[in-house]
């Protein structure tokens, strides 16, 4: 990642020196989509860059890719509004490939907020890719497909269609913008269904890979996940467990996406409170509520109103039980 970062931004540079603003505008979009799930900010600032630079030219491919990794960057710092604007700009462009990421990107909006109906109808017209041969299409229809299913209670099917996308793993690299939403959205189905197994299974997906190469979001969701695992049925509280819940907590901040910071603190509250640490609990839940109202996340908000009323079990099953030891 560092080297390609390295190149493009060689490529910006030269394409700057020689005038040529579809080079420049090219090699923008390229550098913001890699940067995505590292570098957000700088992801969005250069994105904008090519943004201007496509609209000067009036070159449609590289403007709906632009606008897309700017609307993607924009939902990770938590610029939801911002993100749906972006994806609602007029591009002009009506025939894949390029249009098929604007569509998803939609539809994983709406179903984080969700909105459902929204979200359906938004990727309604990628259907006819879902059996494509490009394993990025696969990847990103999967993982809007599987967010859709857990915004509406389906977390089977959720889990199915999240599996599916990190199945492409190998292929599309720890980069991947889509993994970022696919395993948290995997995990958080799996949590629901008490499925221990399919937890640990994730993060076996993951582990195989050095810490280094993983992208802070997913460094700070490996460290949930095990935060998760190390959770022992019938115990009333472990001080190593409720260090590792704090710690993944500490990551996720450090990331800087607050839908994803959000679903950590639900799941630290739950957990201190069902450990009976009512002010830890209360501050928690509290931070992930106001994250939720200014998101605009809805199912984020019903899930820490109902840890709030003791409706979600902690954890959602026995299943859950030996410490899974941190590397």
């Amino acid at each position: 990642a560092v080297e390609g970062d390295a190149n493009l931004r060689e490529a910006v540079y030269l394409a700057e020196r020689a005038g040529d603003t579809l080079m420049l505008a090219d090699s923008l979009g390229n550098l913001s989509g890699g940067q995505l799930t590292r570098y957000p900010d700088e992801a969005a600032t250069n994105a904008k860059a090519a943004v201007d630079h496509s609209r000067r030219i009036g070159n449609r491919r590289t403007l709906a890719l632009a606008t897309t990794n700017l609307a993607f960057a924009l939902l990770l710092l938590g610029d939801w509004n911002g993100a749906a604007q972006w994806l609602s700009e007029p591009i002009g462009l009506d025939e894949p490939p390029e249009i098929r990421s604007r569509p998803a990107l939609q539809g994983s909006l709406a179903a984080l907020r969700g909105d459902v109906v929204g979200a359906v109808d938004a990727i309604g017209g990628l259907t006819r890719f879902s059996e494509s041969e490009n394993v990025q299409d696969q990847a990103f229809i999967s993982t809007t497909q599987a967010l859709v299913c857990g915004a509406s209670g389906q977390q089977a099917e959720a889990l199915e269609q999240a599996r599916v996308a990190l199945s492409h793993l190998g292929v599309l690299g720890m980069n991947c913008e889509h993994l970022v939403f696919a395993w948290p959205v995997a995990n958080d189905a799996a949590k629901a269904l008490g499925d221990r197994q399919a937890m640990e299974d994730l993060l076996s997906l993951f582990e195989s890979h050095p810490i280094g190469q993983l992208p802070p979001l997913l460094r700070a969701e490996r460290a949930l996940t095990k935060a998760h695992l190390a959770v022992v049925p019938g115990e009333a509280g472990s001080a190593l467990v409720e260090t590792e819940f704090a710690d993944a907590v500490a990551a996720f901040r450090r990331a800087g996406s607050p839908w994803h910071l959000g679903r950590a603190l639900a799941d630290y509250g739950g957990y201190l409170a069902a450990c009976s640490q009512a002010e830890g609990a209360s501050a928690a839940l509290d931070e992930a509520g106001a994250i939720a109202e200014r998101l605009g996340a809805r199912p984020l908000a019903l899930r820490v109103a109902s840890i709030r009323a003791g409706v979600a079990q902690w954890p959602a099953s026995s299943t859950f039980g030996a410490h899974v030891p941190a590397n």
